[in-house]
């Protein structure tokens, strides 16, 4: 929005219109447009702030997606190893039986490595248990963070929307204010019997006062350009 200390009255009303008179309402107006201008600036400065903030918060989400997905791939590389152990287990449980009908003292060794197979295997089974419980309770609270990073996603949403909307709604306010200040400007003067504006102490009358429509016409070209 472009500042309107280049106002001007056009036509006629340039002659009709005295200079101080001239210069308060484009005083006037100047002030006006420069408020909305600091306004305009503070909405978009609190406008970006929450984009910077949703941006972060989707950030958030994916580095928490990634990280399930590596806790996935961690649970199946586990479980895998898990697989592997168990195979050779069995294999060399087959290999004791084998080697124990050969003499008693094979067979005791393989009832020794059996024992220790059982052993290593109820172990491995309570870590698979733990860190079964561990991914389950960290899958849940990682759900848990999505979900409550979504919801302030979705809050971030709204509350631009609706910063949007009252940045907008201010905007209109002040216009309607500025309006309404020049057509009480110009009700006064055209209700003075004789304005003592100017040295020589001309008074106006009704038809040299610049009507209000080509006042707003004025203030609309100027904040066009």
């Amino acid at each position: 929005m472009g500042s309107s200390s280049n106002f001007t009255f056009g036509g006629d009303a340039r002659s009709s219109v005295p200079r101080p008179v001239q210069r308060e309402i484009s005083h006037q107006i100047d002030n006006t447009v420069e408020r909305l201008e600091i306004g305009n600036n503070t909405r978009d400065e609190r406008i970006d702030v929450l984009e910077a903030k949703a941006t972060r918060n989707a950030t958030q989400i994916k580095a928490i997606e990634a990280q399930g997905l590596r806790r996935d791939n961690e649970r199946h590389d586990l479980s895998a190893a898990l697989q592997k152990v168990e195979g050779e287990l069995t294999d060399k449980i087959k290999e004791a039986k084998l080697s124990a009908a050969g003499a008693s003292k094979v067979a005791q060794a393989a009832a020794n490595t059996a024992e220790e197979s059982k052993l290593i295997a109820t172990q491995a089974s309570e870590k698979t248990r733990v860190l079964s419980l561990d991914l389950a309770r960290t899958k849940s609270a990682l759900e848990q963070q999505k979900r409550d990073h979504a919801h302030d996603f979705e809050e971030l949403n709204a509350a631009l929307a609706r910063q949007k909307a009252g940045a907008d709604g201010l905007e209109n306010e002040r216009w309607a204010v500025l309006e309404a200040a020049i057509e009480d400007k110009v009700k006064e003067q055209l209700s003075c019997r004789e304005l003592k504006l100017e040295p020589e102490g001309d008074s106006l009358s009704a038809a040299q006062i610049v009507p209000l429509r080509t006042l707003m016409d004025e203030l609309s070209s100027a904040q066009e350009r």
